[in-house]
């Protein structure tokens, strides 16, 4: 058995719905506790071209998928499927009918949430409709007074912004002589015409800062023991421009920011940012979507998308975007170039000479760039770019000459995004104006909508409303997972070996030998062969090597997995029985062996392919227990025998029926008490549910944990007989605690 399933660790439902009023929506609800992910497209119940939409969000963890992959748990990139399983949730209400739902790669981090209220949206908090995460932070100003000569702090100031961005300017009388600055925002003056000490200037300070709180919403104290240095925070949770000092005034105090503020983080589109085709740059964008009749589950296959979270997971080849801009001269006032940050924040910087560069611009919302020679100029921008209202901590930023060298902080092809400009910027940008390089992706989960005009009204109709299980359900098969599947079934042909024959293709008369490398019960490599070539001689009974085998004799095999060697030919003989001898190399003169097994070559008769179909099996479990535990992966031996097989006298003397290996045999699981279906036959291309078979007959291996425990299951075989899926009339049941 390959199966492997991941639970999601987060998910919401995001909606902009009217709440009962059918005035006010819901943009501020979140309903990340919710035992229920929902989405919906309801049109035209407030007015009759309202619209209202609902989406979901999950996110599920890398790491133990990572774990796994290293451990050999799951194969390598290229031998597993990945599949994304969300369940159907029954419920009283409508359910749309044919259409289609999307899933995208969210290209910002997001916060589940503890909402529940998903009739009256009545808890807010995030993520929700607006925004991504409500983590607030208010921002903190640390300034350090030095200098105990008051007449060094005259006229001088400290400017701090606050939670609205305001900004308040405090300035140092030390004679009664000296003017306020000129300076944009609001003045405060601090008399420190009596102080003789930084620390009495530094209380002063405090002082006024506490006097004016109401006014200002800043509040002043110490930091720590320390009397000389002063911590001004915003009252308000939000980012906030940093802090601007007179110049040269260093040795005399000095502020800076303690704690950056951090506002709720808005979605840049409302309803969740995803990666599409029209913000970023990237050849192979994983997008899916799935057509739905009424109830189904979700389906999809999402190996894509998983291979480029576990490179990022993994930090390997996990490179960031970069991208140059090149000034050839000054820009002309009020131009304009816009960046995006990999999370999708949008920022535009205006070039204007002897404007303040860094300085947020409330009127605009753009970040003040100051410009002169073309050097002067790169080098302003990438200061402004770093700036606190910028995109500080998202794009780095830095200069060399005239070139203006940016690289995104977040890692990854989502960082592949345009550089725009408006008026004479005189700048060029690399890589036809994308940032460019970044590979394998941040993971943010996936967003399932319903898909562009099933969503947007465009069909002037509501499709209203599927419902899923969401991760916090009591219901143990119905969370949602990400299921890896593979094909790890070994087919053995020692036990069903034909000899070649012109009634079948060349592909066809290939048989498969296995040579397991089992030492005290674990399945080790050969020292000497590791991962590469083995060599296989064939000889009968008397000891006389058989030559005939093709493509190749001595047969060249290989490595199939840890402790698992296989050699694949044809082979035309009349011998009933030949030995097969494991060894170094075919060619040279010394070779060392490694093993000798035997097997009965058959012969193929036209006529079983006419009757294949009609034939009846019997089939038994041999190593069947009552019980296991989750943490156990048996392997259950299954015998399969002709059921019209006829004893003779022989034969029973024998005691033992023969084994008659079906290669395409596969299993299911249900629940015995509803027979809900825990693991389905996986007959398709992946083939992840396909019984391996050796000497001894058909066996699979089954990770009880995927299993809820307390409950009794059944088990069920189907064979592929003709190109026919003929399903096994025995079931077999056990129970797992």
């Amino acid at each position: 058995m390959a199966i492997k399933r991941y639970t999601a660790k987060s998910d919401t439902t995001i909606t902009n719905a009217f709440k009962s009023d059918l005035v006010k929506r819901g943009v501020n609800s979140n309903m990340g506790e919710s035992d229920i992910i929902e989405a919906f497209s309801i049109y035209a119940q407030s007015t009759t071209s309202s619209l209202e939409k609902s989406r979901i969000l999950i996110q599920h963890s890398m790491a133990p998928v990572l774990s796994d992959r290293q451990a050999g748990k799951i194969p390598a990139s290229g031998s597993v499927d990945f599949y994304l399983r969300v369940f159907n949730a029954k419920h009283g209400q409508s359910v749309p009918k044919k259409y289609y739902m999307d899933i995208s790669p969210i290209s910002r981090a997001w916060t589940e949430g503890s909402g529940l209220d998903m009739e009256g949206y009545r808890d807010k908090g995030s993520a929700c409709w607006l925004s991504a995460s409500s983590e607030r932070t208010a921002q903190v100003v640390k300034t350090s007074f030095k200098s105990d000569t008051r007449n060094d702090y005259a006229a001088k100031y400290v400017s701090i912004f606050n939670g609205l961005n305001q900004r308040i300017n405090f300035w140092f009388q030390s004679t009664g002589a000296e003017t306020a600055p000129a300076l944009t925002g609001t003045e405060y003056e601090v008399n420190i015409g009596s102080d003789d000490t930084a620390a009495e200037i530094a209380e002063e300070y405090k002082n006024l800062v506490n006097a004016n709180t109401s006014k200002t919403g800043l509040t002043a104290a110490y930091s720590g023991s320390s009397t000389s240095v002063v911590l001004v925070t915003n009252d308000v949770l939000a980012e906030a421009s940093e802090p601007v000092d007179s110049i040269n005034v260093t040795n005399v105090y000095e502020s800076d920011i303690e704690v950056k503020g951090k506002s709720a983080i808005l979605w840049q589109a409302e309803g969740g940012d995803v990666y599409t085709e029209g913000n970023v740059n990237y050849s192979s964008l994983p997008l899916a979507s799935q057509y739905f009749d009424d109830v189904e589950d979700a389906e999809i296959n999402i190996t894509s998308l998983v291979e480029e979270w576990l490179q990022a997971e993994a930090a390997s080849n996990y490179a960031a975007a970069t991208a140059e801009v090149t000034f050839g001269g000054q820009p002309a006032d009020g131009s304009k170039i816009t960046l995006t940050d990999t999370d999708g924040k949008i920022v535009t910087y205006d070039f204007t000479e002897g404007t303040t560069t860094g300085q947020y611009k409330v009127s605009t919302t753009e970040i003040s760039v100051d410009t002169g020679t073309a050097a002067a100029t790169a080098a302003s921008f990438a200061t402004a770019i770093m700036s606190a209202r910028a995109h500080h901590t998202t794009i780095k930023a830095s200069s060399a000459g005239a070139i203006t060298q940016l690289t995104q902080s977040v890692s990854g092809w989502g960082g592949h995004r345009k550089i725009t400009s408006t008026g004479t910027t005189n700048a060029t940008f690399s890589n036809s104006d994308y940032f460019a390089g970044g590979t394998a992706l941040a993971n943010n989960g996936v967003m399932l909508k319903l898909s562009g005009s099933y969503e947007d009204g465009s069909y002037e109709k509501s499709y209203y409303i599927k419902k899923f299980f969401a991760r916090g359900t009591e219901f143990f098969f119905k969370r949602p997972v990400i299921e890896a599947r593979w094909d790890d079934s070994k087919l053995d042909d020692r036990g069903s070996f034909y000899v070649s024959s012109s009634l079948v293709s060349g592909d066809d008369n290939l048989q498969t030998l296995h040579l397991y490398n089992n030492f005290k019960g674990t399945l080790t490599n050969i020292p000497a062969v590791g991962t590469g070539r083995i060599y296989l001689r064939l000889f009968n009974t008397s000891g006389t090597e058989i030559t005939t085998a093709t493509p190749d004799y001595p047969v060249t095999g290989g490595y199939h997995d840890t402790g698992i060697y296989t050699a694949s030919f044809a082979l035309e003989t009349t011998e009933t029985t030949i030995k097969d001898v494991w060894l170094t190399d075919g060619g040279t003169p010394v070779q060392t062996q490694y093993y000798t097994g035997s097997f009965k070559p058959l012969k193929y008769d036209s006529s079983m392919a006419a009757s294949n179909q009609d034939l009846e099996h019997v089939i038994k479990i041999t190593n069947l227990r009552g019980a296991y535990t989750i943490a156990e992966k048996p392997r259950f031996r299954v015998y399969t025998r002709k059921r019209d097989w006829q004893p003779n006298i022989y034969s029973v003397a024998k005691n033992s029926a023969p084994i008659d290996i079906v290669e395409n045999s596969y299993f299911k699981i249900v629940r015995e008490s509803d027979s809900l279906e825990a693991i389905g036959y996986g007959t398709g291309s992946l083939n992840h549910t396909r019984l391996s078979h050796d000497m001894s007959g058909s066996y699979f291996d089954l990770d009880m944990s995927l299993l809820e425990p307390g409950y009794s299951y059944e088990m069920s075989f189907v064979f592929k007989l003709d190109g026919v899926f003929k399903e096994q009339s025995e079931k077999f049941k056990f129970r797992v605690e």
